[in-house]
């Protein structure tokens, strides 16, 4: 079979397949439609099922070609550092859920969200192997930015339809802070950081803008912030030709002022759920007029670290037990803080020196 022939009736559509289904779980929609029982299986199990196919074939076409692993594990071998940073972090938190305060509930879910995420991990760093998939990655994000806007939009409109709360929206992600950051997540995966694609990197930038906004998540906006500030610096204050980059620049953040400008006041005029007392006050919040709101909420967070701290205290070296912090209504509001109780300073070293790896 010739190759043009084996490219049309295997690795186009497995790679519009695979486009599909990162489309479905980057947007959220899977807990969406998990967190309803629309499907007989969990997200976590439909993920491995969803995935096994494109993984399988890419094993299966290297194996044909006398090749075994040879592509994951060049993969692998680039990411190194990386896959043991995230191997301690795993390691550490399943040898740790040995301890009495663990968190066992609801079958150990909490428990084996660390092994899931450590095979969402290796299973995304295989995707690109597809050339439907590196091709159009980009616009596979785009349309999973896209989709959870939709339902972002709905939250607007209808407050509460996907949201966990009345007074801010969350799309499919169900909670406001999560759909924030997945959308900053994507908005900065989607960007080319490209001076050539600056037109198709405003138009994602806008989307990501105004996903986040609608959240009307403090951290995302924070987040999303210094998103544009890195882009900017690397697409239009490096390399030659500054001054006419720096034009460029200008340009369009004039261009992206105006359309805010001009957006933003209709949403928060004509949203059902930014008339809420609630939204109307992080509103305030968020743009400086009610400061008060601000340090209260701050307060409240603030009052939840000496207690960490004093739970730290009981077991300062290898925590209290994996995902025990999980008990609590409030949380701890802070990841770093959150592995320092749950797994003590061997599971905050672990989860740093993951962090720093990716920089390598």
């Amino acid at each position: 079979m010739s190759t043009a022939w084996q490219n049309r009736l295997f690795t186009a559509p497995l790679g519009w397949y695979t486009c599909a289904v990162v489309v479905y779980f980057l947007s959220s929609a899977d807990l969406y439609i998990g967190g309803i029982s629309a499907l007989p299986i969990p997200p976590t199990e439909l993920f491995v099922v969803a995935f096994a196919l494109p993984c399988a074939f890419i094993l299966l076409s290297d194996l044909l070609q006398r090749k075994p692993l040879s592509r994951a594990l060049s993969i692998a071998n680039q990411n190194s550092l990386v896959i043991l940073g995230f191997l301690a972090v795993v390691s550490t938190a399943l040898l740790l859920a040995l301890l009495p305060g663990a968190n066992w509930s609801s079958g150990g879910k909490f428990i084996s969200f660390f092994v899931f995420d450590l095979i969402v991990f290796l299973v995304a760093m295989q995707l690109p192997v597809l050339p439907y998939v590196k091709k159009y990655f980009s616009w596979t994000v785009i349309a999973a930015m896209l989709c959870l806007l939709y339902s972002i939009g709905f939250d607007l409109a209808t407050p509460g339809t996907f949201s966990d709360s009345n007074s801010r929206a969350a799309g499919f992600a169900g909670n406001p802070n999560l759909a924030s950051l997945t959308m900053n997540m994507m908005c900065a995966a989607a960007l080319s950081y490209r001076i050539e694609r600056r037109r198709l990197d405003t138009f994602i930038l806008l989307i990501g803008g105004f996903g986040v906004f609608a959240t009307l998540s403090r951290s995302g906006i924070l987040t999303f912030a210094i998103i544009v500030f890195c882009y900017s610096y690397c697409v239009f204050f490096r390399g030659p030709g500054r001054v006419k980059r720096c034009v460029s620049f200008l340009a369009a953040a004039l261009g992206v002022f105006l359309v805010v400008a001009t957006v933003v006041p209709i949403v928060v005029e004509n949203a059902e759920l930014m008339a809420a007392p609630r939204a109307q006050a992080r509103l305030k919040m968020l743009f400086g007029s009610g400061g008060g709101g601000f340090v209260r909420s701050e307060e409240s967070r603030l009052r939840v670290v000496f207690p960490s701290l004093e739970l730290v205290n009981k077991s300062p070296l290898f925590g209290l037990g994996t995902a025990h912090s999980r008990a609590w209504q409030s949380g701890t509001h802070n990841l770093y803080l959150q592995q320092w109780v749950n797994n003590g300073l061997v599971g905050l070293v672990a989860y740093l020196g993951m962090l720093f790896a990716t920089f390598y």
